[in-house]
């Protein structure tokens, strides 16, 4: 058998630099500080609320991170999971509830689009990502 030989792809040549790896926990870890230490020097203690409408695998998984980084912050978090048959008026009566709870700063809602929602309603077009 051969020795086959090895080509840089054209208009790359080959080098002999060596990568850095990066550890990117530390400043990650400083900015949570930061951005929990800043509202509660101004006397603000930071918390989400968190709306998972239904069963939707991607939603929960997106909601979960919201709270591991809630935790990890730390910031208080309050967590609203209405059944997927929830109806728009059940929905926005939760919605409701958090933004009348002072411990919620923000909040985000989960909801599977086009099931159950109005779609008319001034508010559908935020029910899919962060609302504060």
């Amino acid at each position: 058998m051969g020795t086959t030989t090895r080509h840089a792809a054209p208009g790359y040549e080959r080098s002999n630099v060596s990568a850095k790896v990066l550890d990117g926990r530390r400043p990650a870890a400083a900015i949570r500080t930061d951005r929990v230490a800043t509202p509660a020097a101004r006397g603000s203690n930071p918390g989400l609320g968190t709306v998972a409408v239904g069963d939707d695998p991607g939603s929960r998984a997106y909601v979960a991170g919201k709270h591991r980084g809630c935790e990890q912050a730390p910031i208080a978090f309050i967590r609203r999971e209405p059944a997927a048959d929830a109806t728009q008026q059940q929905v926005e009566t939760v919605i409701d509830g958090l933004t009348a709870d002072p411990a919620r700063t923000g909040y985000t809602v989960q909801l599977p689009r086009g099931v159950g929602a109005d779609t008319e309603h001034p508010l559908y077009p935020h029910l899919s990502g962060d609302v504060r």
